[in-house]
């Protein structure tokens, strides 16, 4: 944050509803850190929730501070934005307000106050890009996640935080929606894996089973034998149905050094 000398800044209740569910001395951290921050431009390191709640307090501070600037440069301080120098086009601003109704608040009916803020952020913004603001108001819909609680995303948090919202920095909570959706993904991603397998599991069974109908030999049938079961432990190619059954037609035996060979007795005895 630019260093700035500031007279006052807007403290909001959202702040003191956050902080207080801190024990004394944490409270106080918190309030510490917020002052600094405001009037002497100095940054506190927390870890955990601490940082969770100054992370969220921060981004409003800066906009009251942009706001106290404003009115150095001249005219009374405003924590209202700023006119646009280019304003966004009407169809923009109808745009925000459907989705915005669609996705985060069916009931939601814009004030002249508020139509003028979106208007703001818009122009900003170089008018209103679909994808971007959708996924905002969907990642915001879920709430702030604050000590467990689950606390409401304001219009004018959402226009104040939406490059935090959108990159997901603004300690939200999760949106159920989209875990049941990432879990019906995952569980759709499993179940195609396991057709994938059984497919080729029977691909695999058809394609054995024709080798096999072209055994016609002691010859092939090593083959045959070596290729499918040529790897597998001693215990698993003598109870093998194969096996049993090349034995018996083709006079084929596992030698003592776990080979499959044409049985050299029954080759004396035919002779």
């Amino acid at each position: 944050m630019e260093e700035q000398q500031a007279e006052s800044f807007i403290f909001y209740r959202s702040f003191f509803e956050a902080i207080k569910e801190f024990d004394e001395e944490k409270r106080l951290q918190i309030y510490d850190a917020i002052t600094n921050f405001a009037f002497l431009g100095e940054e506190t390191d927390f870890t955990g929730m601490q940082n969770a709640i100054f992370t969220l307090i921060k981004p409003l501070i800066e906009a009251s501070m942009k706001n106290y600037k404003n009115g150095k440069k001249g005219g009374r301080p405003s924590n209202k934005p700023q006119p646009p120098k280019n304003e966004c086009s009407q169809e923009d601003i109808e745009d925000f307000i459907a989705d915005y109704r669609e996705i985060k608040n069916p009931d939601f009916k814009p004030t002249e106050s508020e139509r003028k803020n979106i208007a703001v952020v818009l122009s900003e913004e170089s008018g209103y890009e679909a994808d971007y603001w959708q996924k905002v108001f969907k990642k915001s819909k879920a709430g702030f996640l604050i000590n467990d609680k689950k606390i409401p995303v304001s219009l004018r948090k959402i226009l104040l935080e939406h490059n935090a919202i959108f990159r997901g920095e603004a300690n939200l909570a999760p949106d159920e929606e989209e875990k049941q959706e990432k879990k019906e993904r995952a569980k759709q991603v499993k179940q195609q894996q396991q057709q994938e397998m059984l497919e080729a599991v029977e691909a695999e069974k058809q394609e054995r089973e024709k080798e096999k109908s072209e055994v016609d030999s002691a010859e092939t049938a090593i083959e045959y034998l070596n290729k499918y079961l040529g790897d597998m432990p001693l215990i698993t190619k003598q109870i093998s149905s194969d096996y049993k059954e090349f034995k018996a037609k083709f006079d084929i035996c596992i030698s003592e050094e776990g080979d499959f060979v044409v049985d050299p007795e029954r080759n004396k005895e035919k002779q």
